[in-house]
């Protein structure tokens, strides 16, 4: 977390207009470089490609000037154009990111989505990962938000309620989208294709969800090492107290936590879409 506390920092010296924004700027992927270059990804499910990265967005790396990984494309849930981000030569995964200002705190962040697997290249069930980040105006992370992208074939509503942990009010956020968990299985080409469009956040008049809500059962608690669940997951995130994101899982009914003793926070998402917060105590 100290890594987007820097990234933040340097953002809000170096890169930012402070004309705060109460929408993902070109979420809906519509606008691109004047300057673009035809893609060769190989693909005829994927159509018109052209390689380049949308304005106002970057790769995970802080590049905006494009990226193997990374195509603008006409196969589009809403407008003319969406964008395509993919993990290829194996082990290379492309992240599609996002920083900026913002005048509201979100309740959720919103889009359209798919994601299209070759099974003869990698493993049929993997997922690619969608995060944000909201920080206050002194780069402190306040809201978390994550969700796993499973495979489809058509363009999906996705919908990723953004938890708090006070009360302050959002300065800026960090937004990104990963192609893959995993890598492709052969240095033939690509193997994992996220598709996205229309992508903004959701204003909801209902409160955020609070520590106090238990749709599955978590035990023992406290515990000295494994928390068991009292349903199998679909996923979990395990979080420090401060909110740094510890490690994701998937598919399971218990996880191992830490070593060190202290707080942690869980976000848990069953087979049936539920999302729930957790507070677990870890003794030694």
């Amino acid at each position: 977390m100290q890594f987007y506390k820097s990234l933040y920092l340097l953002f809000v010296f170096f890169g930012a207009s402070f004309i705060c924004n109460a929408q993902v700027e070109n979420g809906s992927f519509e606008v691109w470089p004047d300057s673009l270059q035809q893609g060769n990804i190989g693909e005829d499910f994927i159509d018109s490609a052209i390689k380049a990265i949308p304005l106002e967005w970057e790769d995970g790396s802080g590049n905006n000037n494009g990226s193997l990984g990374m195509y603008r494309t006409t196969d589009a849930a809403d407008g003319d154009y969406a964008t395509v981000i993919f993990t290829w030569y194996v082990y290379v995964k492309s992240t599609l990111a996002k920083m900026d200002t913002i005048t509201e705190r979100p309740d959720f962040l919103v889009g359209m989505y798919k994601y299209l697997i070759k099974d003869d290249f990698t493993d049929s069930t993997d997922f690619a990962v969608a995060s944000i980040l909201v920080f206050n105006s002194l780069g402190d992370t306040i809201g978390i938000g994550q969700e796993y992208l499973d495979s489809v074939s058509n363009y999906t509503p996705f919908n990723i309620q953004i938890e708090y942990k006070n009360n302050d009010a959002g300065f800026s956020y960090y937004l990104s989208f990963t192609s893959s968990k995993g890598t492709c299985t052969s240095l033939a080409g690509s193997c994992k294709y996220l598709f996205l469009d229309a992508v903004k956040f959701d204003f909801a008049t209902s409160t955020n969800l609070s520590l106090e809500r238990d749709e599955v059962n978590i035990f023992p608690n406290p515990s000295d090492g494994i928390i068991n669940f009292s349903e199998p997951f679909r996923t979990c995130s395990l979080y420090s107290i401060q909110g740094d994101l510890i490690q994701n899982y998937k598919d399971d009914d218990n996880i191992m936590l830490p070593n060190n003793s202290g707080i942690y926070i869980l976000r848990i998402t069953t087979k049936d879409g539920i999302t729930s917060i957790h507070k677990v105590k870890k003794v030694n």
